[in-house]
């Protein structure tokens, strides 16, 4: 499984790089983090230690690219699984970054992670577009015979129901009532 998050920081890419990069930092911006344990060195390439996290697991983590203030790249392990984060910075405009993270999870064994499942979900453009479409679906609204909406009637979706509905309710004194 991998993704790939942006973010635009209103901040230089300098001092940005240096807090992201620091793992004695890493709790303040990472919530699942209790606290990092065992830190051997800066955060420079080379630099490892170990997530404390909030659900118990303790990934040991190395840093495995470095290079200030672009690019910082960690490799992290726990119990058959692997996680590659990956911190890309760019600086544009007055005193501004954005962010690229992009992160892979794999696992073994009893760890393994399954296929991803062939489904809407991993196009979420398909998910936006089938809601788009849910929405543009025709309404079928209540109205008078006259062609006046029935007053308090609320739009029906499907035209079965809406039409079964009509046919127990009035529209109002002296009126039949048709879907329209």
């Amino acid at each position: 499984m991998s993704r790939r998050i942006l973010l635009d920081a209103p901040l230089p890419a300098e001092p940005l790089f240096d807090y992201l990069s620091d793992p004695r930092r890493r709790p303040e911006w990472q919530a699942s983090l209790k606290d990092v344990a065992d830190v051997q060195g800066t955060g420079d390439l080379g630099t490892t230690w170990t997530d404390l996290t909030a659900v118990g697991a303790r990934p040991v983590l190395k840093v495995t690219g470095y290079e200030r203030p672009r690019v910082w790249i960690e490799r992290g392990t726990w119990q058959g699984v692997t996680a590659v984060l990956r911190l890309d910075l760019l600086p544009y405009g007055a005193n501004r970054t954005r962010i690229t993270a992009t992160y892979a999870i794999t696992g073994s064994g009893v760890f393994a992670l399954p296929p991803p499942r062939k489904s809407a979900a991993r196009e979420p453009s398909r998910i936006v577009e089938a809601r788009a479409l849910r929405k543009a679906e025709p309404t079928h609204a209540i109205r008078c015979s006259s062609g006046a909406p029935r007053q308090g009637a609320q739009p029906r979706r499907h035209p079965v129901r809406a039409a079964s509905r009509l046919r127990a309710q009035r529209c109002g004194p002296g009126h039949g009532a048709a879907a329209g």
